[in-house]
């Protein structure tokens, strides 16, 4: 292919992007609730939380707690999914789901330690749209959750430019 260009890794120059996804620049970019917020790495201590998978620290949600980012540059026609790393801190049963704009996209129960989590497909119309994610455990019930993305699946329009016939550009990226 050329001329395609990839969007919603996370880079600046990105349609798009979800910022500090790894929440190491404390709440920057991000809203927090009084039940939500920033933990720094368990490295120090490994009993109380495990260590974030990316960076040094996670975002948590206690309870019914709720943070959330606003993104803004989704293009028109692209298919969407979500993807972090969440894990439950020792003795919690949290359920959290992701919403966008208040549509729940994913209900996620993360296990003791990281694994990778997605939200379902979804699409949205251009311009800015509210990422959150809202506990549903009890006041103890705590989740961490790190190395949030914004991906743009294959088969969406990746680029304005057309191609040499005057097609748009679609990409088909192989896994």
């Amino acid at each position: 292919f050329t001329n395609v260009r990839v969007l919603a890794t996370g880079f600046a120059s990105d349609g798009a992007a979800i910022k500090n996804g790894s929440f190491e620049n404390a709440s920057s970019n991000w809203s927090f609730d009084s039940q939500s917020g920033v933990v720094g790495d368990a490295l120090a201590n490994p009993a109380a939380n495990p260590a974030a998978p990316s960076g040094t620290s996670a975002a948590y949600v206690r309870g019914n707690g709720t943070f959330s980012q606003e993104i803004s540059d989704f293009q028109t026609g692209a298919s969407y999914a979500l993807s972090f790393r969440a894990a439950q801190t020792p003795g919690s049963s949290q359920t959290f789901k992701a919403l966008l704009d208040g549509t729940e996209v994913g209900t996620f129960t993360p296990g003791s330690a990281y694994a990778v989590y997605s939200t379902s497909v979804f699409s949205a119309t251009p311009g800015t749209h509210r990422l959150s994610f809202m506990g549903l455990g009890g006041q103890a019930d705590t989740a961490l959750i790190n190395d949030v993305e914004l991906v743009l699946l294959p088969g969406t329009v990746m680029s304005q430019d057309a191609a040499a016939d005057g097609s748009s550009l679609v990409a088909g990226i192989p896994n």
